[in-house]
């Protein structure tokens, strides 16, 4: 009796490999000034670890669904501060839930592949946070105020 489903026969298959990642750039921005950095009055770029470490503290910096620019459609771009600090609540219970928000976003990117260390201090309408992640180019730490 003949089967209905198809005979597979065995295929050599060529393994092939990723293609080769180009990195890329991106412009450093300084948050104090609230302007780009310039280096010979052009925008100081930056790549591999540097341009995660720019990554981060924009991601972090974001309110998440504030601007039309960052609606991705699947997801947001950002993190959630401000509903955090109306109200009365728990000091620990907004740590917690920042950091658990922050290391799900940092991990939204694939060329961040651990976040070892993140530490968020909460002082009434401001934010600190500390954090060391392992990346494809190797490990990193920063920290910054977010208020």
């Amino acid at each position: 009796m003949t089967s209905i489903f198809p005979t597979i026969t065995d295929r050599a298959y060529e393994e092939t490999s990723a293609p080769e990642r180009k990195d890329t750039k991106t412009c450093v921005f300084d948050f104090a000034a609230g302007d780009f950095v310039l280096e010979d009055r052009r925008p100081k770029m930056v790549s591999g670890i540097e341009r995660i470490k720019a990554w981060i503290e924009k991601l972090i910096r974001t309110e998440a669904d504030a601007f039309a620019v960052y609606d991705l459609g699947e997801g947001t771009y950002g993190v959630e501060f401000l509903q955090w600090f109306y109200g009365s609540r728990d000091r620990e219970y907004i740590r917690a839930e920042l950091s658990r928000e922050i290391r799900e976003k940092m991990l939204e990117s694939p060329e961040i592949t651990d976040v070892r260390d993140l530490t968020v201090t909460v002082d009434r309408h401001a934010c600190t946070v500390a954090y060391s992640v392992q990346t494809i180019y190797g490990e990193t730490e920063g920290s910054f105020n977010v208020q």
